[in-house]
């Protein structure tokens, strides 16, 4: 830090040659190397503009510019937008010069004749104030690029989560089948916190309806006891899938294949369940059935009633083939072709029945 105030360009501003040189020699023996000087007040301005100093020492009373008017100057051209300590050497020691020279801007003030260890105690003070300023506006600096960094990385955040959250409601309210979610206290569930729009489309409701819904208004099975059970299960594995029906406004019901898991957000244990609608394919299955069991009462027709006066058939055709008759040849043919038939018709009543009961 003391290179640095070493380091500090100094401006003399005094119309006595001889305070010049008195103040520039106590500077040089302190070690600063940066000290410039101006006897002419109205020569101060433009030597300000071009070395920037960081203190000035600066004499009140002056011909053609008083040390009062050059710091109205300073103010006019807005040099003092920065901190630039002004130190003040004067002989007047009135309390209203120095009020004067205070309101004018002044950082500090010393009387003539100097007293050289008060005056270089007053340049470290007002040196030492400006590197800690220059040290602050630094740390401010770099604070505030932390802080915009910062700032630019959240709202690309922010803008990546948008993002995010956009296309997870655009394919959660693409998905066909009913989602529900719903919150778990105590094994108790929430009405619904959220519902995709398929939902409401699918039972009958708008999506203000829906989400003053609980689960045990939707799911005809659902009880306490069924909630419960559930729970534990998706505690222990994390999923569930099971069939159930889901009851509309109308009080119609759907076949609904269920899948449920179990999330953790915010804090919360969230039930998420993903409901097919199922009714057709139970349509489809119920009119297969039915189609066996018609089937299996042709087979059982075929099996009983036609087959019986089969066997009677075949068991007459026996007793001709064992007879006088089976001599003549054209009794024989006629035979032979009557067993092969019937044997053929039974073969098919016997193959429908296996196929129909197995």
């Amino acid at each position: 830090m003391n290179a640095s105030l070493k380091d500090a360009k100094i401006l003399i501003v005094d119309d006595q040659q001889a305070n010049v040189e008195v103040l520039e020699n106590l500077l040089q023996v302190k070690g600063y190397t940066q000290v410039s000087s101006a006897t002419d007040a109205r020569k101060a301005i433009p030597k300000i503009q071009q070395i920037r100093p960081d203190l000035i020492l600066l004499d009140l009373m002056m011909p053609h510019l008083s040390g009062f008017e050059l710091m109205a100057k300073i103010k006019e051209e807005g040099l003092m937008s920065r901190f630039m300590p002004i130190m003040v050497l004067t002989a007047d020691v009135s309390m209203e010069a120095k009020q004067r020279a205070l309101a004018g801007g002044a950082s500090d003030f010393t009387t003539k004749p100097f007293n050289l260890v008060e005056v270089d105690l007053r340049i470290k003070n007002l040196l030492y104030n400006v590197y800690l300023l220059s040290q602050l506006r630094d740390q401010n600096g770099v604070l505030e690029e932390k802080v915009a960094e910062r700032t630019r990385d959240l709202e690309v955040a922010k803008i990546a989560a948008e993002e995010s959250e956009e296309r997870y409601r655009t394919l959660f309210n693409a998905n066909k089948d009913c989602i529900t979610l719903f919150s778990i206290n105590d094994d108790i569930p929430s009405k619904f916190i959220n519902c995709n729009d398929a939902a409401p489309q699918m039972l009958g409701y708008i999506k203000e309806e829906m989400l003053n819904l609980t689960i045990f208004d939707v799911d005809v099975s659902c009880t306490p006891d069924v909630i419960g059970a559930h729970i534990k299960q998706l505690t222990d594995t994390g999923q569930l899938n099971f069939e159930t029906s889901y009851r509309c406004k109308d009080g119609s019901l759907k076949d609904m294949d269920v899948k449920a898991s179990f999330l953790h957000l915010q804090g919360q244990n969230i039930v998420m369940k993903i409901g097919r609608d199922i009714s057709k394919l139970k349509e489809q299955q119920n009119a297969i059935q039915e189609q066996n069991e018609r089937l299996k009462e042709i087979a059982w027709t075929q099996s009983h009633l036609v087959r019986a006066p089969l066997a009677k058939i075949m068991g007459a055709t026996e007793l001709i083939s064992s007879s006088q008759l089976s001599h003549n040849e054209d009794a024989r043919e006629l035979l032979q072709a009557l067993q092969l038939s019937t044997k053929e018709l039974d073969d098919v009543i016997r193959e429908i029945t296996e196929k129909t009961y197995h």
